[in-house]
């Protein structure tokens, strides 16, 4: 179907309300059914791909306090019309489950089924049976009941809990659906459930089966707007399809709320096509910077499982611009043509001073200001730090959402390669890198990383050492040097020792020098930031009075 050609729906989405539902065995039950866009299932003139008509036309009618083949009574009626069944919790020798009764002349497309059957994964809902009612002569199939509802029940989630959580599960749960040939073609947070700790993939009710090729062609158009990724539009079904899907439902998670609802059907598909999907400042960096991958128009550029699993994992993955659908200026600096907002920020990490003219003449505003007008206050912000250095750092932070620790030419992948940087040059002290604890930068970038969350005690004897930095930068320098790389190594008369009594024996056989080398470890700030390292602090006292 092309962008320009008008879309029939047969039920249109309409939103609903709130609703208390009396049921025969003066049962009341509150249901609060999907305020999220409903699954469209379009006329195309075509069959319906994701049903099959059952044999013969059966009148039967179905409703709470019947009992499927005399084993599931139906106990309550959680929906009256998914667009193809109505969904029970059932009760079995005295547990419950939800059942899945379809309308008559209907039932689920068996090559779908049949894969799903053949799945063991904590992360895809499991069908427990199955079968044709005798009564009815209905199609169901039974599930396992989650109490805990789908992930709309529960608004909002924290980030982190979408990050550590809800996230790496869908992700395992959308690659075990891959590797059987299944697109399940309407990821959603009402298809998402919770057990516990558990968050598992259900609803299969339009999904798709593909055949040798990575891609199907389809004239059926069921979907859900908002969340169907742009090539479906195009009739083009894909596992990137999914992965959109899912950062669609990574977004509402994260903001409570669907993010299209104030928008008609008309300018949803628009800004599906067209129009950069907004992700407001307020969602962290971190989960930002995902849903940003996985929302990208071009298939191409999209994330996938991989992506997903290293960017969770702390790995850098960098998100490909879809230039087609935005026209970026590019920016020049250095002989190079910068389009992405993270490369640029790499170039600026390496090319300290000459990134630095480029913030404070006000030539990067523009350019970033066509990433949204978040990145603009970035750079106002940083135009405010009156020390240039440290407004750069915040800059490149403020383009990258996971840079390294970068400081005045100086990259590291992490603190294990600054401790090494410090280690491998001692007793030199690298001038820069002191700055960089006396500045506080350490700090900020200690904080931008969560140690304190992650690693309270690092956290708290870095912060120890910054302030001890600000009495004396020498002695903060090697103390810190002593604590990201943890080694007892001391380097004194070209000789390494690594415990206090090595080196007092060492001083008892220089009878004649004993004097002069025993001034110089008094005046050494590094020696006396070994003993610290060495759990000597409360003695160094004691130590000075001896000698």
């Amino acid at each position: 179907m092309s962008q320009k050609q008008t879309v029939r729906m047969k039920a249109p989405f309409r939103e609903q309300r709130e609703q208390t539902i009396k049921l025969p065995q003066d049962n009341t039950v509150k249901m609060v059914p999907q305020n999220q866009q409903k699954t469209l299932r379009m006329a195309t003139g075509q069959p319906i791909e994701h049903m099959n008509q059952a044999d013969g036309t059966i009148n039967g009618y179905i409703q709470t306090g019947d009992i499927l083949d005399g084993k599931y009574e139906l106990t309550i009626n959680l929906t009256y019309n998914t667009g193809e069944a109505a969904l029970f919790v059932s009760q079995y020798e005295e547990k419950q489950f939800v059942a899945k009764v379809y309308f008559q002349g209907m039932n689920p497309k068996q090559e779908v089924t049949d894969r799903i059957r053949a799945i063991q994964s904590s992360h895809v809902i499991p069908i427990l049976d199955y079968g044709v009612d005798k009564k009815s002569k209905r199609y169901y199939e039974i599930f396992p009941y989650y109490k805990q509802g789908d992930l709309t029940k529960t608004y909002p989630h924290e980030p982190d809990y979408i990050l550590n959580v809800i996230a790496p599960a869908i992700n395992e749960g959308l690659r075990t659906l891959h590797s059987v040939g299944v697109f399940h073609r309407d990821i959603k947070p009402n298809n998402i459930f919770q057990d516990g700790e558990s968050i598992i993939i259900g609803d299969f009710g339009i999904s798709s089966t593909k055949g040798e090729g990575s891609v199907i062609f389809t004239n059926n158009a069921n979907r859900t707007n908002g969340y169907a990724a742009p090539e479906v539009y195009n009739q083009l079904i894909c596992e990137e399809s999914d992965y959109y899907s899912f950062g669609i439902t990574l977004l509402e998670l994260a903001l409570g709320e669907n993010p299209f609802k104030h928008l008609n059907t008309e300018q949803i598909i628009k800004m599906t096509l067209m129009d950069q999907i907004d992700v407001p400042s307020m969602i962290p960096k971190k989960l930002a910077h995902l849903i940003k991958g996985l929302t990208r128009k071009d298939r191409n550029n999209r994330w996938g499982h991989e992506e997903v699993k290293k960017w969770l994992n702390g790995e850098h993955v960098i998100v490909i611009e879809d230039l087609i659908h935005r026209n970026i200026r590019p920016y020049r600096f250095e002989g190079r043509d910068f389009t992405s907002l993270e490369e640029l920020a790499i170039a600026f990490a390496a090319h300290w001073e000459e990134a630095k003219k480029h913030l404070y003449n006000g030539l990067v505003k523009n350019f970033v200001k066509q990433f949204g007008e978040e990145y603009e206050l970035v750079i106002i912000e940083c135009e405010k730090q009156q020390n240039q250095d440290i407004g750069l750092f915040q800059l490149i932070c403020g383009l990258h959402p996971n840079p390294s620790l970068c400081w005045k030419g100086h990259t590291f992948r992490d603190l294990n390669g600054l401790g090494s940087f410090i280690h491998d040059s001692l007793p030199q002290v690298n001038e820069d890198i002191s700055d960089l604890l006396k500045s506080g930068v350490l700090m900020m970038y200690l904080e931008r990383i969560e140690a304190e969350k992650e690693n309270p005690s690092f956290y708290n004897e870095a912060k120890k050492i910054y302030n001890e930095a600000q009495r004396n930068s020498l002695y903060g320098y090697y103390l810190l040097g002593f604590l990201l790389k943890n080694i007892n190594e001391f380097c004194f008369q070209k000789m390494t020792f690594t415990n206090l009594d090595d080196l007092i024996l060492y001083l008892g056989k220089q009878s004649d020098a004993i004097d002069a080398l025993a001034a110089e470890l008094l005046e050494n700030q590094y020696f006396f930031a070994w003993l610290s390292h060495m759990g000597y602090e409360e003695h160094i006292a004691k130590w000075r009075s001896i000698i």
